[in-house]
């Protein structure tokens, strides 16, 4: 929970445990199974990684 105001604000986020790097987060009042899925929802709109292991010729 981060301070805000008089309350705190919660923070979802998802990380992408490929890249480690966060792909999607959410704030809110309340840590609910929505702010969760906004979350994933959001870091689901990303473009999938392409690999560069073997590039084309």
């Amino acid at each position: 929970m981060l301070p805000h105001r008089r309350d705190g604000l919660y923070l979802a986020g998802i990380k992408d445990v490929y890249t480690c790097e966060i792909v999607g987060y959410a704030m809110g009042e309340r840590m609910t199974k929505e702010l969760t899925g906004k979350a994933l929802f959001i870091g689901a709109q990303e473009p999938a990684p392409t690999c560069r292991a073997n590039p084309p010729l």
